[in-house]
């Protein structure tokens, strides 16, 4: 009886060890072809977003934009400081073509100047995947 449970228990073990190893840490990837690192773009302009996102594990999630203005600012306006974006994502795979960021067209009374848009794409087991594009705002 003793074998019986001493096999039962090592069962156990290597099943919960097994469950362990196959835990999504993967982070999710993502494609960017637009913005691209660098691009110009003026006042009034839209920003749109040329994307595809990919999982192999658990699944997308959602990938969250920010922006942030660096200190080489000039004008008389404040930066642009837009609410943070979420793009909700669903599935393995997910291509996102022409989407406007920010829900519009950069606003004309904001500082000229450099600016970081910063990516955040997340899986449904919270594993993350990050980084950023530096624009130019006339």
């Amino acid at each position: 009886m003793n074998n019986i449970k001493s096999i039962f228990l090592s069962l156990m073990l290597l099943t919960a060890l097994a469950c362990s190893e196959d835990e999504d840490r993967m982070s999710p990837i993502a494609e960017v072809v637009t913005p691209a690192n660098g691009t110009h773009y003026y006042r009034g302009e839209n920003i749109f977003l040329n994307a595809v996102f990919s999982d192999d594990n658990s699944g997308l999630k959602k990938c969250s934009i920010d922006v942030v203005g660096l200190k080489a600012l000039k004008g008389w306006d404040d930066p642009w400081t837009p609410e943070t974006e979420v793009i909700d994502l669903a599935g393995l795979n997910k291509e996102v073509k022409d989407h406007i960021i920010f829900n519009g067209a950069i606003p004309l009374d904001i500082m000229s100047g450099n600016y970081v848009l910063n990516f955040r794409v997340e899986d449904q087991e919270g594993n993350l995947a990050q980084f950023s594009r530096q624009i130019y705002i006339e």
